[in-house]
């Protein structure tokens, strides 16, 4: 049984991906900000609640409380995050404190341009979680899986999504 900790695990992809890893027999640590929700989440999948607000720099001592209620961190999922897509690097501390709004034009405009027609389910993203923490993706490394339903399919950088703009990028034709 591996220990594995997720960020974001209050809803969303995180818990999709805590479900995924608990129904394995893995022992899941959920980080997220919503105490309530988490708790309540947690408590259903056998979990331990870790409630901190990833968007304040300090605390990066989860970790460390995770490892004293379960042992050392085995897989860390860091599935707290942001829409639109933007390179860390780029990213402002607005854009890193800002909740996940999937109501905006943005949000649409991926949707709309995805040769799928639809969104990407928690399920679906938690499902290659799973496998890439796995032995069966052992000899995958240095790669970048995109589980975006062929929204980026024939490019060769991650799209940042604006509402006047497509998926498609400079010399991808």
């Amino acid at each position: 049984m591996r220990h594995v900790l997720v960020t974001g695990a209050a809803g969303g992809i995180g818990l999709a991906v805590a479900e995924a890893f608990a129904a394995r027999g893995d022992a899941v640590s959920g980080v997220d900000a919503r105490a309530p929700e988490l708790e309540v989440a947690m408590a259903r999948l056998g979990g331990r609640a870790l409630v901190a607000d990833l968007a304040d720099p300090g605390r990066a001592e989860v970790v460390d409380r995770a490892s004293a209620l379960a042992g050392p961190v085995d897989v860390l999922v860091n599935a707290a995050g942001l829409y639109p897509a933007t390179p860390l690097a780029d990213m402002t501390a607005a854009e890193v404190a800002s909740p996940v709004n999937p109501v905006t034009d943005e949000y649409a405009s991926a949707v709309a341009v995805n040769p799928l027609g639809r969104p990407g389910q928690p399920d679906e993203i938690a499902a290659a979680v799973v496998w890439l923490a796995g032995d069966d993706a052992r000899f995958v490394t240095g790669a970048v899986l995109r589980v975006d339903g062929g929204a980026t399919a024939g490019t060769t950088a991650l799209p940042v999504h604006h509402p006047t703009t497509t998926v498609l990028q400079e010399g991808s034709l």
